[in-house]
Order: structure tokens, then C-alpha cells, then sequence
């Protein structure tokens, strides 16, 4: 168990903490995007390619993107990884956004 340090900390609830995203996140991330019901709730297809790849894809994003400012890691009160909550479809003139919620772990 990993505990957020208060620097990556964006916010903070009784039960839920919601930090940026870290390198170690991408493999709990492949496991809930290859989960066809997680998928299914997503409205996309599971990812079916090897890990290696996702995970190099996805360092990628974390590095050169601004994911890390729109995407965030979702940890419970024990410091487990069990989401992400992001924000996309940005419109500054109408001051609106959508944002997105996924639990990936099943017992939270």
C-alpha cells in the first residue's frame, strides 16, 4: 500500500482521494480497460494488446500529454489505486466540461 504524498493530493474526501496519476497506475489501468464488463460500462472495446504495448502507449501519454492535468488516479482511504476521474470536451467560452468516473476494482 502506497499513501498519496500531499504534493500529488489534488483532493480529499473521508473515504477517497483523488491524485495525479503515477507510472505504477498503467497496470491497474490495463487489467480494468481488458475487463470486457468494465469495457462494456465504458462504451468501448476491451484492450486485447499485450501489455508491453499498452503500457508503452501509455507512458507516452503520461509523459508527452497533458493527461496528467485532465486524468487522475482515484485511491481509496487504504491507499489502493481503485479509478480514475478525468475531465475532456473543455469548451472555456461556455465555462463547461463532461467528466468521467470509472471504479475499475469490484470490492471498494
Amino acid at each position: 500500500m502506497t499513501i498519496a504524498p500531499s504534493d500529488d493530493v489534488i483532493a480529499r474526501g473521508r473515504r477517497a482521494i483523488v491524485r495525479r496519476k503515477r507510472a505504477g497506475d498503467a497496470e491497474d489501468e490495463y487489467r480494468w480497460r481488458s475487463d470486457p464488463d468494465l469495457a462494456h460500462f465504458d462504451a468501448s472495446r476491451p484492450v486485447q494488446a499485450p501489455y508491453e504495448s499498452y503500457e508503452r502507449n501509455w507512458s507516452f501519454d503520461y509523459r508527452f500529454t497533458d493527461m496528467s492535468r485532465r486524468s487522475f488516479a482515484i485511491e481509496d482511504e487504504h491507499g489502493r489505486h481503485i479509478g480514475n476521474v478525468m475531465y475532456y470536451n473543455i469548451d472555456a467560452v461556455q465555462g463547461e466540461a463532461e467528466i468521467g468516473i470509472s471504479i475499475g476494482e469490484p470490492h471498494c
